[in-house]
Formats: structure tokens, sequence, C-alpha cells
């Protein structure tokens, strides 16, 4: 079974930028290679909604890991 975790330094969604265009694009082109499809996102802050299901729409992934960055100085 091939799998693949995919680590993103911030949510993917809503795609406004240049980064985000090209990670959704490299998942998209590589996800039929993998049987399973993981994500981990490191959030940026407590607040911060990230949506599942339109991860699972969008890129068919089994699991959404979510880690908050630890802000340092």
């Amino acid at each position: 079974m091939k799998k693949c975790l995919w680590v993103l330094p911030k949510d993917l969604f809503p795609i406004q930028d240049g980064a985000r265009v090209a990670n959704f694009s490299l998942m998209k082109s590589i996800r039929p290679f993998f049987v399973e499809f993981d994500i981990l996102i490191f959030s940026e802050s407590d607040k911060e909604c990230i949506d599942f299901l339109e991860y699972k729409k969008k890129l068919e992934c089994k699991s959404l890991f979510v880690l908050k960055k630890k802000i340092t100085i």
C-alpha cells in the first residue's frame, strides 16, 4: 500500500496566493499515485478554522492532522 503524508506550513484554503496554488496543484497531480493520502497542517492560531470537508472533497485525503505553531522570538 502506498501512503503519503503531505506537510503544509499553513491552511491551504481559501486558495489566495501563489504558494497555496502551487501546493494545491502539486497535491492534485500526485494524489492518484497513493492509496492513502494524509495531510499535516501547522496552524498559525487557535482561532483558525480548518475545513476538513473541503480537503476531503477536493483532495480525497484520509486524515487531516493539525498542529499549532509555537511562536518564538
